[in-house]
Formats: structure tokens, C-alpha cells, sequence
């Protein structure tokens, strides 16, 4: 989920950080390979991990135009930038005004969800925070430049499925593949609530549906 993908991040910034750190020690005994080595890798990071659009990027683009072929003040250049995004990460700075709005509206549907639940209806429940998830899981693959409509052979456009938005969003990395299953286990307890198959689950499993939406939503801000 969003917290370890976050961990993952950190742990790839830091490896590309440090191997910055040895070839700048080595100063002017640095071999140019290796410092052609290092750009690579910083560039691939910015490119991985900032947002489409993003400040870094923007400032990366430059600093290579600034720099043209000279590769070692560009290195240092790229550092900083890349440690900034680290930072950033680090400090949960990347999660936009958005993205917190929206963490913010699905939250009190999850206290509604909630409420239900203590209240005695699970059923009531359990559409409510399914439709949390299929609207979250539509703002993720708009965020993540995934469709979220399809043409029908009669050229009609039609939104997704949560599944399919599910199996577009594992497909590109958004989130694993155990985030996947988890997604379908909660998909189908809200379909067997929509669908008058009350019995297919219980008040404990919508409990720990609307705990684990949250804390998906809290880990994948959208």
C-alpha cells in the first residue's frame, strides 16, 4: 500500500543519493563513467518518482540545458534537486491541496459509513464506503493519466468498472498487486450488499473494510 510504496521511494532516493555521495568524494579522481552513471540514475529517479508537470522537473529540464555537456556541476545540480524531492517525500510535502480535499470528503463518508455500522446497518454500510472506494480508485487513475472510460463497439463512451479501474490501476504500478486482491475482496462485499446477498459477509468484515479504505486513501492520496 501507499505507506510502503512511500518506504520503497525512500530507500531507491537514498541508494542514488549515496552513490552520489562516493563519487563526489573522489572529486576530481572520479572516473567520467561513473559520474555519467550517477546523472542517469538521478535523471531516472526525477523521472520516476516527481509528478507529472512538477517543479523538479522543470528545474531538471533546465539545469541540463544550463549545463549542456559539462556533467559533473550538472551531478551536483541534479543532487540538490533530487534531494529536495526526498525531502518531500519524507515529509508527506508531495500530497496537494487536492489530494487532501479529497482525503478530507472521503473521510467524513467513512465516518457516515461508520456511524451506520455502529447502528446496527451493515448493509447501509457497506455501499456507502464501496462507493468511496469506486470513486477513489476513478481519481486515482485520472491522477495517474489512466482512463476512465471505454468506447463500445458502438462508439458509445461508458465509464469503467471498479474492476477494470482495479486491474488498470495494478497494471501501471499505481499500486501492487496485494493492494489489488484487497481491492477485489472489498469490491465484492459491496457488490454483495448491492446485489441483497446479505449474508455473504459480516458486520466484522465491513468494519475492517471502512478501517482499510482508510488507511488506502491516507497511503494513496488521489
Amino acid at each position: 500500500m501507499s505507506a510502503i510504496n512511500h518506504k520503497a521511494i525512500l530507500r531507491q532516493l537514498d541508494l542514488v543519493l549515496h552513490r552520489l555521495s562516493q563519487v563526489k568524494r573522489l572529486g576530481s579522481a572520479a572516473d567520467y563513467d561513473w559520474v555519467v552513471e550517477v546523472n542517469t540514475r538521478i535523471l531516472a529517479a526525477i523521472d520516476r518518482f516527481a509528478p507529472p508537470g512538477s517543479e523538479y522537473r522543470r528545474v531538471a529540464n533546465q539545469m541540463q540545458k544550463d549545463c549542456g555537456g559539462n556533467l559533473k556541476p550538472l551531478m551536483g545540480r541534479l543532487g540538490g534537486i533530487l534531494r529536495a524531492l526526498r525531502d518531500d517525500y519524507a515529509t508527506g510535502s508531495m500530497q496537494s491541496l487536492q489530494e487532501l480535499v479529497h482525503a478530507e470528503l472521503f473521510s467524513d463518508f467513512l465516518d457516515m459509513a461508520e456511524h451506520l455500522l455502529d447502528q446496527g446497518y451493515k448493509d447501509a454500510a457497506a455501499v456507502m464506503t464501496g462507493s468511496v472506494l469506486e470513486e477513489h480508485l476513478r481519481k486515482l487513475c485520472t491522477k495517474n493519466g489512466i482512463a476512465i472510460t471505454f468506447l463500445t463497439p458502438q462508439k458509445d463512451t461508458k465509464p469503467k468498472k471498479l474492476d477494470t479501474m482495479n486491474a488498470d490501476l495494478a497494471k501501471n504500478k499505481v499500486y501492487s498487486q496485494s493492494d489489488q486482491k484487497l481491492v477485489t475482496a472489498w469490491a465484492a462485499i459491496r457488490n454483495s450488499a448491492a446485489h441483497g446477498k446479505y449474508n455473504d459477509y459480516s458486520t466484522g468484515k465491513v468494519d475492517l473494510m471502512i478501517r482499510g479504505l482508510r488507511n488506502f486513501i491516507s497511503g494513496l492520496p488521489a
